[in-house]
């Protein structure tokens, strides 16, 4: 029985995993491709604030990363960002 329970305690991991990476797609893949529609669409100014927030984010995050710890004003950035990027990409649609 214990066998069986490690197996779908691997699953449960694999499942995580897959969720995670799929996150992780949407967070890198989603903000380019709005920068690349927005580019298309001559909307130079909002393409390229969109990209200086989201490089903006990522350097955030990296630091906080780095000194272990998170602090509100990356969370607020993040959310900023990610609430921006839906709006943005709802308005674009």
């Amino acid at each position: 029985m214990r066998s069986v329970w490690r197996a779908l305690r691997g699953l449960d991991d694999a499942e995580i995993a897959v969720y995670a990476c799929i996150a992780a797609l949407c967070i890198v893949v989603g903000p380019i491709h709005l920068a690349w529609r927005l580019i298309a669409a001559e909307r130079y100014a909002v393409a390229s604030t969109a990209g200086l927030v989201w490089m903006a984010c990522v350097g955030l995050v990296i630091r906080d990363m780095r000194q272990g710890r998170c602090s509100w004003i990356t969370t607020a950035i993040c959310a900023l960002w990610l609430t921006g990027t839906v709006l943005v990409g709802l308005a674009m649609t």
